[in-house]
This record gives structure tokens, sequence and C-alpha cells, in this order.
């Protein structure tokens, strides 16, 4: 069960500056008693603090009243007024405590110069132990601390509870964890955090994205060949097979050592149409009578121009296809 309670005043450090705005120490760390001596209250973890204080306000900023009139004047369900003096912008842990960077109103701001006011008090919830929990807001005002009767008590009561209940759920804690296990939860997370930060990565144990996309790239198209044995093994039962002549051997199987896939597309789509032309001509332009003197003549070396062979290339396939036809 957590309580509400105003810390005592505190003294305004310094002057404002033109632009209204001023850091001020809110909390004591440590230990610290109210004017009346009830306490004491225990500052055992600024930055839990911090965090359910940010959890409480969220998305809005802390205001600080005129003589907590936040608490007194504005009743839930009542009315009053509790005009700002000023907003907190920002708050930070230093080994004092908490403190608050405060933008204050034109007017405020002009009280402070005058010190028509000139301390501050803290409205913040603690446990029955006396630790705080988060706070509520922050007054500019000349009075003692007082403790807060159970203004509203029952809305305040569930409303933290609600936000504990979202921390545990954030922090993967069991429903029956306390204030204490939310507060150990969040240290370590921070300490984490902290820890990963300081480390830096080894640029020679990381590659550029881009480089490790173009390294995998080029293994891939590396990959689409295959060893020379398999390569000529492969080839070989192509020419068998009637889909390549055999004096394409040597061609077929450097091309198949690179990329296969581009072998395979020859032969289904260009192969047979090639060897079938092939075929057909050679034996009608060489019929087997008394073999070939080893030269070209006109005509032999017209078809080795349009089908692209050397003499070597020409006459291998002639004997081939003369040996074919015996």
């Amino acid at each position: 069960m957590t309580n509400t309670a105003i810390l005592n005043s505190i003294d305004l450090p310094g002057a404002i500056g033109t632009d209204n705005i001023q850091w001020v120490h809110i909390l004591p760390a440590g230990e610290s008693y109210s004017r009346d001596g009830r306490g004491p209250w225990k500052l055992a973890n600024p930055q839990a603090v911090l965090a359910a204080t940010q959890a409480y306000h969220r998305n809005t900023k802390m205001v600080v009243d005129y003589d907590h009139q936040t608490v007194f004047a504005a009743v839930p369900k009542v009315g009053g007024n509790a005009p700002a003096a000023g907003w907190v912008v920002e708050t930070e842990s230093r080994g004092d405590g908490i403190w608050a960077k405060v933008e204050w109103t034109a007017a405020a701001a002009q009280k402070i110069r005058e010190k028509t006011y000139r301390y501050i008090s803290p409205v913040f919830r603690h446990l029955a132990s006396g630790e705080i929990v988060s706070i509520l807001n922050v007054a500019l005002t000349n009075t003692p601390a007082l403790e807060l009767t159970a203004l509203a008590a029952a809305e305040i009561s569930m409303d933290l509870e609600a936000q504990m209940a979202g921390l545990r759920a954030l922090l993967g804690l069991p429903t029956t964890a306390d204030y204490g296990a939310i507060s150990a939860a969040i240290s370590a997370l921070q300490a984490a955090q902290a820890a990963t930060a300081s480390v830096k990565p080894d640029p020679s144990q990381f590659v550029p994205m881009a480089e490790f996309t173009r390294v995998v790239q080029e293994a891939n198209s590396l990959r689409q060949g295959v060893t020379l044995s398999a390569a000529t093994t492969y080839v070989e039962e192509q020419i068998r097979a009637g889909k390549i002549v055999p004096y394409m051997k040597d061609w077929a199987i450097g091309l198949c050592s690179v990329n296969k896939p581009e072998l395979d597309r020859f032969i289904t789509t260009t192969g047979p149409a090639f060897n079938h032309l092939l075929s057909s001509q050679l034996p009608t332009v060489y019929p087997k009578h008394g073999g070939s003197t080893g030269k070209l003549d006109e005509s032999e070396q017209a078809v080795c121009n349009t089908l692209g062979l050397t003499e070597e290339q020409f006459i291998g396939a002639r004997k081939s296809v003369e040996n074919a036809a015996e």
C-alpha cells in the first residue's frame, strides 16, 4: 500500500536565466524528514523513481503549482483553481538526489526574482517503509511541509497499482512482484544496456552487408559449373545420345565446367537442329569414295565459314560421321 507525502520545502538555488528556465533540486538523496518530523523518506533508487514518474506522467509535463493548490484546491469532482507556476521539462539523478529542469511562467519567474516565493516542495508517493516510489508534482511555496490527507486516496492507490501492473508486464515479472522487485529489475536492465553500449564491435569480425551480398552472388554464379571430370562424363553421355556432335566435345566440356545450365539450354534449344543440319550435310558433301586428301576445297571452306568451324574441327566431324555411317 502506498501513501502520498509532501517533503520539506527546499530553497531555490541560484538565479533564473533570462529564458525563465532553472534547474531545481526536488528530492534529496538518502533519508529526509518532513518539517513536522514525519519520515524518514528514503530515496533508495533514483533511477527507478524517475522511471515510475515517467510512466505516471507519460506524455504530459509535470506541473509546478503554487502552494500545493493542485492537491488542496483542485479537488477531484469538486473543482478549484490550481494555476501553473511552471512545468518540469526534464529530470535527472545527481549525487545529491533528483533535480528538475523547470520552465517558469513569466509571473512565477518574476515572483521568484522578487523573492515573493523562494522554496519548492515535492509531492511524492511512498511505501509504508518510507521508500519513495514516484513524484506527482512540485509546488512553489513558502509554507512548511505537510502530510497529505486521504484526499482522493483511493483514486491515487488504484492508479499506482495499475501502473505497477504495467511495469510488471513490461519487465516479465510475476503479478506478486512488489516495488522492490520492480526497482531491482529496472536497475538490472539499465546495467545491461550500459554494458552493451560500452562494448565496441571489432570491425575485423564483421563484413559490410553490400560486400557480403556480392560475394554470395559470385559464389552462386560459380556453383552453376561442375568439376572437369563430371563435365567430361556428362558431355560424353550427350555425344553418345546424339545430342552433341563429337567435334564439339572440348567446347562443351569447357562450357559445362563453368556453366552447366547454359550447356543444357544449348542442347535443348539449339543442339538438335544444329546436329541434324550437320549430319545431313556432311554425307552429301563428303560421300565415301577414297577419303579426304586432308585439304578443304572451296565449298568445304564455305561450310566452315558458315558454321564457324576451324579446318581441324570440320575434318574431325567429317570423319566421325563417316565412321558412324560405316
